[in-house]
């Protein structure tokens, strides 16, 4: 485990075509890894194994494959809740990863979909990662919204408005990253592929660093 990390920092690793990783000073958070090796490539790196979330089924061949090695916490979909070694939780049910770090799967509308998006909260930064648009009335405001070039790409069909983004993709933040096929930055949101970001706040401001 990197100990340079303070209790205000993490590091933000990008799993192309479907993954991130958000390294804590004390824990490691991998979300819908693309492939097995991923996780073993992070503990060997930083010496101490990731809780691994998948927020669907298109990610459930993985989540089997780890969830007798790593600690895998999916939603509640449809055929998982038998399988001895995943943990599922109903959507809004906390998921306390430590004394400090909490997990939320949320099913905003439409429901039903069997794809969730899942929330962060830690210490020092809220994080929303926005796995399909969504119609959200009164967005909840988060430091940093997580998510995909083709949800963005399709929440940005909808509005041609910036500000209104928030709408589609379930929460308010004034920074976004955005998985993509190359790494670029476009005003507020950046888009990753191979660059690793330090994310830190320094009193109220979020700042995302490149590594």
């Amino acid at each position: 485990m990197n100990h340079r990390l303070l209790k205000s920092q993490c590091l933000l690793l990008p799993h192309p075509p479907s993954g991130f990783s958000l390294i804590f000073s004390s824990t490691i958070i991998t979300i819908n890894p693309p492939t097995e090796k991923i996780p073993k490539e992070i503990t060997k790196s930083y010496n101490m194994p990731p809780t691994i979330f998948t927020t669907g089924p298109k990610h459930l061949n993985t989540a089997l494959t780890l969830c007798r090695d790593y600690y895998v916490a999916t939603p509640q979909i449809s055929n998982i809740n038998t399988m001895e070694y995943i943990h599922t939780y109903p959507p809004e049910t906390p998921i306390y990863i430590t004394k400090d770090i909490t997990a939320y799967f949320l099913d905003p509308p439409p429901t039903g979909t069997q794809q969730y998006d899942l929330f962060l909260e830690t210490p020092f930064l809220t994080i929303m990662i926005a796995t399909r648009i969504t119609y959200t009335p009164n967005p909840p405001p988060v430091d940093l919204i997580l998510t995909y070039e083709d949800t963005l790409k399709n929440a940005q069909k909808i509005t041609k408005k910036t500000t209104e983004l928030p709408y589609y993709l379930g929460g308010d933040a004034k920074l976004c990253i955005v998985l993509a096929r190359n790494d670029r930055q476009e005003q507020q949101i950046i888009y990753i592929n191979k660059k690793t970001y330090l994310i830190q706040r320094h009193l109220t401001q979020i700042n995302i660093i490149e590594t």
